[in-house]
């Protein structure tokens, strides 16, 4: 709910886990993450890292390929998330702007947060 009493909407990328189209009556536990208002899942890539990819180099990190370090790890956390070993979780990456920020961190006050909600003084 909002501060003025209406819906408050907010965006979220949802990541199913393996199987769930064939266990309608599973409950999964759910893992939540907050990011800074994502387009969609980074460091999940359903596909092998591009070969034809030109390796970068990462001031960073001080290491030529970073790019390519990066696709590999994507791919290996697909390959984990579908694999018979890996739990099964709900994972939800929330966007929650807020006049302030594109992203209020999850917080709830009447100034910021997707939820603001009307303080009450007794």
């Amino acid at each position: 709910m909002s501060s003025g009493g209406g819906p408050c909407i907010l965006g979220a990328h949802i990541l199913l886990p393996e199987g769930w189209d064939t266990h309608p009556d599973v409950k999964y536990p759910l893992a939540i993450f907050h990011g800074h208002f994502p387009s969609d899942f980074d460091g999940f890539r359903t596909t092998p890292p591009d070969t034809s990819l030109k390796p970068d180099y990462s001031e960073r990190f001080h290491i030529s390929g970073y790019n390519k370090i990066i696709q590999q790890e994507a791919y290996n956390f697909y390959k984990l998330w579908t694999g018979p070993n890996f739990p099964r979780v709900l994972a939800i990456e929330i966007q929650h702007a807020c006049p302030y920020y594109d992203d209020s961190y999850a917080v709830n006050s009447e100034s910021i947060g997707p939820m603001a909600m009307q303080s009450h003084v007794n």
